[in-house]
C-alpha cells in the first residue's frame, strides 16, 4: 500500500482542508496531458524506454515519455531533453521518487503551483521518512499534515501521527487499519469515529469479534456483515440482529463466494431470487437463473446475462414480454440492425425501437414503421419534415393537439396553435409563443381571463418588464409578477407595486442582492428572521445572526454562516 499512498491521497487531502477551512486550495500538480492530436496513435508512453521515446514525433508525447523513462532508469539527466516546462517538472519528480532523492525537488520550477511539494511528500512516502515532510511550504498545515498521515500508515508508525498539527484523527484510524490493531482506535476522540476504525479493522482482519466493542446495534450489525464478506463466512451473518440486514450479508457473502447455496439462508423469499441472480450474473451462469422461481427476476437473470455474454439467443429464454423487449433493443442498437426491432413484442417498445433508429441515423422515413404516437418520432425531424402533415394523420384528438403544440413551439409558428382544438392546450400554445416572441399581443387571443393573464406573466417575466404585469387582472398572479421581476432586477422599488404583503419581495430581492438593509423593511419578523438567517449564510457574515430574535432560527444561522 505504501506506494499507492502517494499522489492521489496527497491531492485528496488537500481538497477536503481547503473546502472545510473555506478556502482556495493551490491546483495540485496532475500528470500532464500529451496534445489530443498526439494520442490516437501513439504506443503506451509508460513502458518505453529512452531510446523508444526518441522515435517519438509529437513533442508533447515526447516530453511525457522522457518523463517516465528518467523515473524508470532512475536518471535525472533525461529531464533535460524535456520542452514543457509542466512535464520537465513531472519529470523530476519521478526521478526523485524513484531514487528516493529529495534534492531533485529542489530543481522543479512550479509551473503548476504546489508542484514542489507535492514531489517532497511522493518521495517522503516512498522513502518512509517524515523529516522530508518538514521541507513542504504551501498552504499552512494541510499539505504536512496529509505528508505526515501517509508517511504514518506507509511506515505503521503512530509516533508519526503526532506531528500532525491538526486533527490527527483519521491517521489513527488508517494506521490500525494498516496494523490490523483495534487498541489503536481507543486514541480517536468520537465514538462514531471510534465505531468506524474498528469496523475498518474488522474488515481488514477479516475478525468479527472485534465488531462486539461497538454499542450501537446499526452500527454493529454493519460491522459483521463487513467482516462476513471480506471472509467469506456466512456464519458471521448469524450474528446480525436484524433480519433484513442479515438478509443483506447472506447476499453480499454469496455474490463474494460465488455461491448461490448461501442464497438459501435468506428468509425473505424475492430477495432470495434477487441473490440468486446476482450469483449468477456474476458467473454469468444461466442455470442458476433457471433455479429462480419469480419469472421476473429470472428473466432480469438472463437480461443481464444475454448483455454480458453479448449472446442475443438468451434473449429468447425471456418470458416477460418487456424485459424481452429490453433484451432485443439492446442487440438492436449494438449491432446496428433494425431488423432485431420487429422481434419485440410490446409495440410501444418496438415503436421506441425504430424511434431510435430513426434518431440516430437521421433518417424520419423511419418513423413510418411507428404505430403508436408516430408524431413523436417525427418530432426529431421538425425543421426538416412536414410535420403539420404528420400531426393531420394522427388519428387520437388529444395526439393530434400535442402534435400541434410540440410543431408550435418549435417552430414559434402561431397557426399551429389555431388548429388545437382543447382550449386548455391552445390557451398553453398562445403563452408559449408570446413567451418565446415576447410578444403580449398574441396573449390577446386568449378567452379565459386568468389564462391570458398567467401569458402576461411569462412574458412580463421573460422581457423584465414589469410594466406588463399592470395588465393581470388577477392579484396573485399580478403580484407574483411583479415579485419575480423585483427579484430578478434586484430592484427593490418595484416591490411597492405589489397589493399584498410586500414581505416575500423585500425578502427576495435583499437575498438576491446579499444586501442585509432591506431585511428592515420586512413587517413580519418570521420572514425578517429568515431573510437575514439567508442573507447571512451567503455572505459568511455571523454579525447579521444577531439580527435575528428567534433564537433557534439564530442558532441555526450562526452554524450554517460559520
Amino acid at each position: 500500500m505504501n506506494q499507492k499512498l502517494s499522489f492521489v491521497t496527497f491531492f485528496i487531502a488537500i481538497l477536503c482542508l481547503a473546502f472545510l477551512q473555506g478556502c482556495t486550495a493551490p491546483t495540485m500538480p496532475a500528470t500532464p496531458s500529451p496534445t489530443p492530436s498526439a494520442t490516437s496513435a501513439q504506443p503506451d508512453i509508460n513502458s518505453m524506454g529512452l531510446p523508444d521515446c526518441e522515435k517519438v514525433k509529437d513533442q508533447s508525447q515526447k516530453d511525457a515519455c522522457y518523463s517516465y523513462a528518467a523515473g524508470s532508469a532512475k536518471d535525472i539527466s533525461i529531464c533535460e531533453k524535456i520542452q514543457m516546462p509542466s512535464w520537465k517538472d513531472y519529470c523530476y519528480r519521478n526521478a526523485a521518487v524513484a531514487t528516493q532523492d529529495p534534492l531533485i525537488c529542489e530543481k522543479i520550477q512550479g509551473v503548476v503551483e504546489g508542484s514542489k511539494d507535492s514531489c517532497y511528500h511522493d518521495v517522503a512516502v516512498a522513502k518512509q521518512d517524515q523529516s522530508i515532510c518538514e521541507k513542504i511550504q504551501g498552504f499552512g498545515v494541510g499539505w504536512k499534515d496529509s505528508c505526515y498521515h501517509d508517511v504514518a500508515v506507509a511506515k505503521q508508525d503512530l509516533a508519526v501521527c503526532e506531528k500532525i498539527k491538526g486533527s490527527a484523527d483519521s491517521c489513527y484510524s488508517d494506521v490500525a487499519v494498516e496494523k490490523q490493531d483495534p487498541l489503536i482506535c481507543e486514541k480517536l476522540q468520537e465514538q462514531y469515529m471510534r465505531d468506524s476504525c474498528d469496523t475498518a479493522v474488522a474488515v481488514a482482519a477479516k475478525d468479527s469479534s472485534i465488531c462486539e466493542k461497538i454499542e450501537e446495534q446499526k452500527g454493529q450489525d454493519s460491522c459483521y456483515k463487513g467482516a462476513a464478506v471480506a471472509a467469506k463466512d456466512s456464519s458471521i451473518c448469524e450474528k446480525i440482529q436484524d433480519q433484513g440486514g442479515k438478509d443483506r450479508c447472506y447476499s453480499s457473502v454469496a455474490l463474494a463466494k460465488q455461491d448461490f447455496s448461501t442464497c438459501d439462508k435468506i428468509e425473505d423469499q424475492n430477495s432470495e431470487y434477487i441473490c440468486y441472480a446476482d450469483v449468477a450474473v456474476e458467473k454469468q451462469d444461466l442455470t442458476i437463473c433457471d433455479k429462480i422461481q419469480n419469472q421476473a427476476v429470472k428473466d432480469r437473470c438472463y437480461l443481464e446475462i444475454a448483455k454480458t455474454k453479448q449472446d442475443i439467443s438468451i434473449c429468447n429464454r425471456i418470458q416477460t414480454i418487456y424485459i424481452q423487449g429490453d433484451c432485443f433493443f439492446h442487440f438492436a442498437v449494438k449491432t446496428d440492425d433494425i431488423s432485431i426491432c420487429e422481434k419485440i413484442q410490446s409495440q410501444s417498445e418496438k415503436d421506441d425501437c425504430y424511434w431510435a433508429f430513426a434518431v440516430a441515423e437521421k433518417d424520419p422515413s423511419l418513423c413510418e414503421k411507428i404505430k403508436e404516437n408516430q408524431y413523436e418520432c417525427y418530432s426529431a425531424f421538425v425543421e426538416t419534415t412536414d410535420y403539420l402533415s404528420v400531426c393531420e394523420k394522427t388519428q387520437d384528438q388529444l395526439s393530434r393537439d400535442t402534435c400541434y403544440y410540440m410543431f408550435a413551439g418549435a417552430k414559434q409558428d402561431i397557426s399551429a396553435c389555431e388548429k388545437i382544438t382543447t382550449e386548455y392546450h391552445k390557451n398553453n400554445c398562445y403563452s408559449e409563443i408570446a413567451r418565446a416572441k415576447q410578444d403580449i399581443s398574441i396573449c390577446e387571443k386568449i378567452q379565459d381571463q386568468s389564462e391570458k393573464d398567467h401569458c402576461y406573466e411569462v412574458v412580463a417575466e421573460e422581457k423584465l418588464d414589469e410594466a406588463i404585469c399592470a395588465k393581470i387582472q388577477t392579484k396573485a398572479l399580478k403580484d407574483n409578477c411583479y415579485f419575480e421581476i423585483a427579484k430578478e432586477k434586484q430592484d427593490i422599488s418595484i416591490c411597492s407595486k405589489i397589493q399584498g404583503s410586500k414581505d416575500d419581495c423585500y425578502s427576495g430581492v435583499a437575498v438576491a442582492k446579499q444586501e442585509q438593509s432591506l431585511c428592515e423593511k420586512i413587517q413580519g419578523q418570521e420572514i425578517k428572521d429568515d431573510c437575514y438567517q439567508t442573507v447571512a449564510v451567503y455572505t459568511g457574515n455571523l454579525l447579521i445572526c444577531d439580527k435575528i430574535q428567534d433564537q433557534t432560527t439564530k442558532d441555526t444561522c450562526l452554524a450554517y454562516a460559520q
